[in-house]
């Protein structure tokens, strides 16, 4: 009961196998699932749903997949895409880039337009292609990480920064009217205050000397 087109000899774990291309406006599956979906890959065991094939190694190809949000034909306007890009070292390997075109144009994307890769180590490179041997590699004029939560406010100029601006200089910076502890051992050991002062925690009670006595607050 197997079907073959463009192939004599069907896979007998396929009850359709066509070789060459398929054109279709929508796949449909005999499930149903909310929300509805185009495709569903369903499997009942541990194994890939879905398999995207490039057949080639060579250093810089890639395949993958595209995504378009424009209601225009799907030729053009395609502004993001997950590829995985060979990186030469043989035995399929290479690394996951993900790319968005910010073009207010109907051009597509493309590899060149990378945002992020996540290379074959398992590092992950922001704003750059080389790897630094570190597992989070952030480039760029503002290559900074920003953390915030409920009593900070989002956006700009809230919660807790450090980074670099893109020169040689780098920075620690809380935007919020509170303090910056330091521990080891699970224990902190220095406070940074929203005044400015500096404290020393625990024992012995003499951490830094300033040439002053009091050396609890500085």
């Amino acid at each position: 009961g197997n079907c073959g087109i463009g192939t004599t000899s069907p896979q007998t774990n396929a009850k359709l196998q066509v070789v060459g291309n398929i054109g279709a406006t929508q796949f449909y599956t005999t499930a149903t699932s909310t929300p509805q979906t185009d495709f569903t890959s369903s499997v009942t065991s541990n194994k890939a749903g879905l398999l995207l094939h490039r057949n080639s190694e060579t250093s810089g190809d890639y395949g993958g997949i595209e995504f378009h949000n424009h209601p225009s034909s799907i030729t053009s306007f395609r502004k993001a895409a997950i590829y995985f890009k060979s990186n030469g070292n043989g035995f399929g390997r290479g690394d996951m880039v993900f790319c968005v075109d910010n073009a207010g144009d109907s051009g597509n994307v493309d590899i060149n337009n990378e945002r992020m890769r996540i290379d074959s180590s398992g590092d992950v490179l922001i704003g750059t292609t080389t790897a630094s041997n570190s597992k989070l590699t952030v480039f760029g004029s503002d290559a900074a990480a920003i953390f915030q939560g409920s009593s900070t406010g989002t956006g700009a100029g809230n919660g807790f920064t450090l980074g670099n601006n893109g020169d040689v200089n780098s920075f620690i910076w809380n935007y919020e009217n509170g303090f910056m502890h330091f521990a080891t051992n699970n224990t902190e050991r220095m406070r940074i205050d929203s005044s400015g002062h500096i404290l020393f925690t625990g024992s012995p009670s003499q951490k830094v000397a300033f040439g002053v006595t009091d050396n609890t607050k500085y």
